[in-house]
């Protein structure tokens, strides 16, 4: 992204790139040496967690929420294993799902274990 592209977005949107770049170092990095790995069967769990801590499932949560980065957090994993992009999706998913419920308990401790891939 140049300078020009930065000043032209909003502060949100300013603020979730550090997550973005976070998600897209943990997916060129660890999430790319088990690609195969994740393709032929084993689940990710470590770097789903990596992910969560990394914001990549809650960007689209709460008053701030911005959808634009958490699809960009989801394209960048998508880029280097797509099972594991469609089960970041699900996680985003389910989270908002969480927020939006009526249920005090899922939308209180679970979705903030959630949030954060606890």
């Amino acid at each position: 992204m140049g300078a020009s592209e930065h000043l032209s977005l909003s502060p949100s949107r300013v603020a979730a790139l550090p997550m973005v770049e976070a998600v897209r170092a943990i997916a060129q990095g660890p999430l790319a040496d088990q690609a195969d790995a994740i393709d032929r069967g084993q689940y990710p769990r470590d770097i789903l967690q990596r992910l969560g801590a990394a914001g990549a499932f809650a960007a689209h949560l709460g008053p701030a929420a911005d959808f634009a980065a958490a699809v960009r957090a989801s394209a960048e994993v998508s880029a280097v294993c797509g099972a594991t992009g469609f089960m970041v999706w699900c996680q985003q998913v389910c989270g908002f799902y969480l927020e939006q419920g009526s249920s005090p308990t899922l939308a209180g401790e679970l979705l903030s274990l959630h949030r954060t891939g606890a």
